[in-house]
């Protein structure tokens, strides 16, 4: 099979990338991107957009079975996010592409603190943040590709970080504090970049997968827990203080996405992954609570590293 990644240069696509370098089953393996990757491996870079012509030329001259569409994979707000999955689909149905695998959020479904399954109830399409409204509205737009030549799978995941820098929410966990509404200790829930890797690897691989997968590390905890792995405390903050402080920090540059990226922390929806665990044969590696330890490990590392090198002579 021949393999498209779109977003190759991002954080998921560069993991993706460094897992095939390790195991590659594939034939040959395209990536696209806005710019060209750091990391290359067996990938070959092609400077086009997806939502150019040029697209349905690519994936017919090349033969593309499989696409792991991973461009909107972790963006806050992608604005054209609904129409290049339209694209996708249509030129990939087309252009004789068997599969596409699509990356989703947990935010999707109705908020709550239950682990939803992948039966439990999506959002509605109005009155939500941007952030989530253009996943819904991917989803919703993917049904009507049910049962096509080119399988839509969707992979709804956690919030994805690692050991090293490059993650969006980077930026939240790295603050001397983490901030909360008054009143509220929401659940969090984790995704280790290296797990995420393997599991977008094996959607991609199984020709047998159709519909909808969680993936996210096991045990979701509380933020003040999770504020007590990354040794800091919780600001509970009434929602007058909490908005213009954020702004505030974003202003600064001290949090890029501003309350986007607030809102991906403290509103995601604890998810059950029983499914992909029985068709897709992965078990995360690592727990909520060990994605965390290994984040603030990694960084409390990368950090130190940056304070050494301006007077390290090597």
């Amino acid at each position: 099979m021949n393999l498209l990644i779109t977003g190759v240069h991002n954080y998921l696509g560069q993991a993706v990338v460094r897992r095939l370098i390790r195991h590659n089953p594939f034939r040959r393996v395209f990536g696209v991107g806005r710019r060209p990757p750091q990391v290359l491996g067996p990938v070959r870079f092609l400077p086009v957009d997806p939502r150019s012509d040029e697209f349905t030329d690519l994936l017919v001259m090349n033969d593309i079975q499989v696409v792991l569409h991973l461009a909107y994979a972790l963006v806050t707000n992608g604005k054209d996010e609904l129409r290049v999955a339209r694209q996708l689909m249509e030129v990939g149905e087309l252009a004789g592409v068997q599969r596409i695998v699509f990356a989703s959020r947990d935010r999707v479904y109705r908020e709550g603190e239950t682990p939803r399954t992948e039966a439990a109830p999506l959002c509605g399409l109005r009155g939500l943040p941007a952030e989530v409204a253009s996943k819904v509205a991917v989803e919703a737009s993917l049904a009507a590709h049910e049962g096509s030549g080119c399988t839509p799978v969707i992979i709804r995941t956690g919030n994805i970080i690692g050991g090293q820098p490059g993650a969006p929410l980077d930026p939240v966990l790295s603050l001397p504090f983490l901030m909360s509404p008054r009143g509220r200790d929401p659940l969090v829930q984790f995704l280790d970049i290296e797990d995420a890797a393997r599991i977008f690897m094996a959607a991609a691989e199984r020709p047998d997968l159709s519909g909808a997968y969680n993936a996210a590390g096991p045990e979701p905890i509380r933020l003040s827990v999770a504020a007590g792995i990354l040794q800091k405390p919780v600001w509970s903050l009434p929602p007058w203080v909490l908005g213009p402080m954020v702004n505030g920090l974003a202003r600064a540059g001290r949090l890029p996405g501003g309350s986007a990226l607030v809102r991906e922390l403290l509103h995601g929806v604890p998810l059950a992954s029983k499914r992909m665990q029985a068709e897709l044969g992965i078990t995360p590696r690592l727990s909520t609570r060990q994605t965390l330890a290994l984040w603030r490990t990694g960084h409390d590392q990368t950090s130190a590293e940056r304070a050494v090198r301006p007077w390290d002579p090597a």
